[in-house]
Formats: structure tokens, sequence, C-alpha cells
């Protein structure tokens, strides 16, 4: 699989993040037994951030299934359910609603287009 759309969008997406009031919060690398990718942070206030993550989806490769892996694309807004900041660190939980959007294999060994209404729930 040509990856090279999934790096044109991911460079698209940071080269915007100049022209966004929006102050990063963090970025940083996913890695699932489904698939991997890279993840975007954005504070929106001190109690909501919003988040894009672009991966690569394995599917059913894991399982032994001999297709080319797809890739997928999401974006949530959450929001900062409890936080605690002390000499350890800090801590917090988070949720929210999200989109997501991709190019996937299916059960068979077709690829076919996805989009879907997606949740997001965390703690760091």
């Amino acid at each position: 699989m040509n990856c090279s759309g999934i790096i044109a969008a991911a460079a698209v997406a940071l080269a915007a993040s100049g022209s966004i009031a929006a102050q990063t919060r963090s970025v940083g690398a996913v890695f699932a037994p489904d698939r991997s990718g890279i993840s975007w942070q954005n504070s929106v206030d001190s109690t909501t951030f919003w988040n894009l993550d672009i991966a690569v989806d394995y599917g059913g490769r894991m399982l032994g299934q001999p297709y080319l892996p797809g890739a997928r694309i999401s974006v949530g807004y959450n929001f900062i359910l409890w936080e605690k900041s002390g000499r350890a660190g800090h801590s917090m939980a988070y949720a929210g609603p999200g989109i997501c959007a991709g190019y996937l294999p299916d059960k068979g060994y077709a690829h076919g287009g996805m989009a879907g209404i997606s949740g997001n729930a965390g703690y760091e």
C-alpha cells in the first residue's frame, strides 16, 4: 500500500498548525494491535481540547489474513472531566465525541470507504 497520502495529510495538518489559534498540547505516536499512527492534541481552553489521529489500520492482518492494510483519520472534541497537578506530575481524565473516516479492508479481501461517529475517553 502506498502511504504517501497519509504522510501528505499529516504534513498538511502540521503545517496548518501555525495558523490555528489553539496551543498544541501534545504530539505522539499511537500503537495498538490493529493500527499505528500519529496523534495530535490542541488546547481550545482550560477545559477542552481537540485531537487529530491519522493511522494505518492493519485490520485482519494481525489475524493472519493476507490483505493490505487501510488508512483512517479521526477528529475528536474532548472535555476534561478531572484534573490534578502535584509534585509527582500532572494527570487528567477526559472524554468527548468525534468523527472518523477511512479506506479499510472488509471481512473479505475488498477495501472500501468508511465513515462514522466515534467517541474518545482517556486518562493521562
